[in-house]
């Protein structure tokens, strides 16, 4: 396997893209992470070294299909864009939820970060008309963009991505697949997870 494409390579961090050139003699070993309707994780350690190492099956599929069942959403970029305009906080329970609004600084967590995806609903007395499809579709799209690249606030969950290159000593990730395809918000989600931890 050997990447062909130039100028298709890119870091992405705070918003911004930076391409990156990358040395062939330098390229391996690394994992990439490709994100299509499931996850596959597979380990490259030369031009026709590789080995699938791990994947898990909430992916986009999972985003596009679960979507459409609570947005009533026809395409997977309608989802997306209708996930644009979303706010998750008004689904998922935050850790300033739970803890007075305040930080959990001892624990490196902030008041906003996610403590249960969709953990809101389960508080109150509302039907699923009664959410904002838009919040619906941003918190489904932050609930599956961590799962591939972060680490969420109970330990049950892991970081599925670092904790494979981790395992395999590996120094480089590639994010590629359907799910991402330029997509800023999924990106930056899955950057500043691995770039965190």
């Amino acid at each position: 396997m050997h990447i062909a494409v130039h100028h298709k390579a890119y870091t992405y961090m705070d918003g911004q893209k930076e391409f990156v050139q990358i040395d062939h003699n330098d390229l391996y070993p690394y994992l990439l992470v490709n994100i299509g309707s499931g996850v596959s994780m597979i380990k490259l350690e030369g031009d026709d070294k590789f080995e699938r190492v791990s994947g898990t099956s909430v992916g986009g599929g999972t985003f596009w299909g679960l979507g459409q069942l609570l947005t009533k959403c026809k395409s997977f970029d309608e989802l997306l864009e209708l996930s644009h305009r979303g706010n998750n906080r008004m689904i998922d329970m935050l850790v300033g939820d739970i803890y007075g609004g305040t930080d959990y600084s001892k624990f490196g967590l902030s008041s906003t970060t996610i403590a249960s995806s969709f953990g809101k609903v389960i508080s109150g007395n509302k039907e699923l008309e009664d959410y904002k499809p838009e919040d619906v579709a941003r918190s489904l799209l932050r609930m599956i963009s961590n799962n591939i690249g972060h680490v969420t606030f109970f330990p049950n969950y892991f970081q599925i991505s670092y904790l494979n290159a981790l395992r395999f000593g590996l120094k480089r990730i590639f994010f590629g697949g359907f799910f991402i395809r330029g997509h800023s918000y999924t990106m930056d989600t899955i950057s500043v997870a691995v770039h965190f931890w």
